[in-house]
């Protein structure tokens, strides 16, 4: 086209960049703004727009942010699609604090988030280890009626697991009871497997989703097994957590398998953990030592959690409140304990006798 003596509009250019974004080669899109630039060609919102995705892409959280800057500074208003690509940028990284402040942002200049939204900042926050701010936006997502998706759900169940904190992590259950009911974390019974083995599998791409879609099948097995009797489990039990299709929130197969194992050996469980061909994550127990530990007060902190029995109980706002209040006092006694050693090492230190 520049060969042929045609000069570029801003739509050329723009279809450019969106194109190299795409295929995650941001230097080649910056090259094509940098020539955008130089020819004097006018940038629109969707040419930040695709270059901000093109950062995003490629994991650029620095360079998301430094485009949105400087679309500001030349007076280009962006759009949510804007925002939806800078919050995923900054979900990369855990910059979980660039995430709020540009959510915020988003609020103050009228711009209503959407789905896309909301599920990267829930992962923003999961990544940074936010989990009430995590819970607070899916709160906020669904009084706004947006629905939550795979991600979405994935990434609060790591979120509130990986916090340690127990009514966190009852509050996992119950959204893992929303989210089944919508279609997600189902348990598949593979009934042409093996005809010694009880096996099951389930898609989960986060640690904490595959350990509580693990313990609400654990409690409904125990309870079949009350009902029907232990030959129901045959002579082996297999549960397999397998992928599925590409997710933003995906969490390495070898995380998951560490983070159920761990779990599992905590409560002195009979389960071994162990990656299959590199992706599918297998929690496998034989039949009458699992019977047993399920019966067994070993098992009984972990029925308690995947229950939520007192979750159910508590709204959000007070489980909230509880926890940063928990937190005010932890750290008050943290600096208590420092400064009463700080005196401690101060007024134990050898002093020096005059000569």
């Amino acid at each position: 086209m520049v060969r042929a003596g045609v000069k570029p509009t801003a739509t050329t250019y723009t279809a450019l960049i969106s194109a190299y974004g795409k295929q995650g080669k941001v230097e080649q899109a910056m090259g094509i703004f940098a020539d955008m630039v130089a020819r004097g060609c006018e940038r629109n919102v969707i040419t930040y727009s695709s270059l901000i995705s093109a950062a995003e892409k490629a994991g650029r959280t620095d360079l998301a942010l430094q485009l949105f800057e400087r679309m500001h500074q030349e007076g280009c208003r962006p759009n949510v699609v804007t925002y939806n690509s800078l919050i995923a940028a900054c979900s990369h990284g855990a910059h979980w604090e660039d995430a709020e402040r540009c959510f915020q942002q988003m609020a103050a200049q009228g711009c209503t988030p959407d789905g896309i939204t909301y599920s990267a900042l829930i992962t923003a926050f999961e990544r940074g280890g936010q989990w009430r701010r995590a819970l607070g936006a899916y709160a906020q997502m669904t009084a706004q009626g947006c629905h939550p998706d795979s991600a979405v759900y994935n990434a609060l169940l790591g979120a509130c697991w990986s916090s340690g904190v127990a009514m966190a992590q009852m509050r996992a259950s119950l959204i893992w009871s929303a989210a089944n009911r919508s279609g997600h974390f189902r348990v598949y019974h593979q009934a042409k497997s093996d005809p010694a083995v009880f096996q099951h599998s389930c898609v989960a791409f986060t640690a904490g989703a595959a350990i509580i879609t693990l313990l609400r099948w654990l409690v409904d097995i125990r309870h079949r097994m009350m009902r029907d009797g232990q030959g129901l489990l045959r002579d082996r039990v297999v549960f397999n957590f397998q992928k599925g299709k590409a997710c933003r929130v995906e969490q390495p197969s070898a995380l998951i398998r560490d983070a159920l194992a761990a779990a599992l050996a905590g409560a002195a469980s009979p389960f071994e953990v162990a990656l299959v061909d590199g992706a599918t994550t297998r929690v496998e127990a034989e039949s009458g030592a699992l019977a047993a530990w399920l019966r067994s007060p070993a098992f009984a902190p972990l029925a308690f959690v995947a229950h939520a029995a007192a979750a159910k109980r508590m709204t959000l706002e007070t489980l909230i409140l509880e926890d940063q209040t928990l937190e005010a006092r932890c750290n008050e006694a943290l600096a208590l304990v420092r400064s009463y050693e700080h005196l401690r090492c101060y007024s134990s230190a050898p002093k020096k006798q005059a000569n």
